[in-house]
């Protein structure tokens, strides 16, 4: 795991043991299998519904959580949007 992965993976233990929650418990009020909890702490990033719901459960946002691993527009090789011109002509 990389220092990146390994800093969002601890992130994510230490909200969820700020809030008392056993990665079960946590697992179960997300709607997944401890396992799944287990990998998401080891570095997977979860979906993006899946990640929804645990920045809920932790009363956190998405970004706050896996942001420094969340691909950005250059990443995805995505045009930025265009330019508009709003002086009058």
């Amino acid at each position: 795991m990389d220092e990146i992965t390994e800093r969002v993976a601890a992130k994510l233990k230490a909200f969820r043991e700020e809030k008392s929650l056993s990665m079960s418990a946590a697992g179960e009020l997300v709607g997944v299998r401890s396992s799944v909890w287990q990998g998401w702490e080891s570095g997977v990033v979860p979906g993006a519904i899946n990640a929804a719901k645990v920045a809920r459960l932790l009363e956190t946002t998405v970004e706050a959580l896996w942001g420094a691993v969340l691909p950005t527009a250059a990443d995805l090789d995505v045009a930025p949007p265009p330019t508009v011109d709003t002086r009058a002509t």
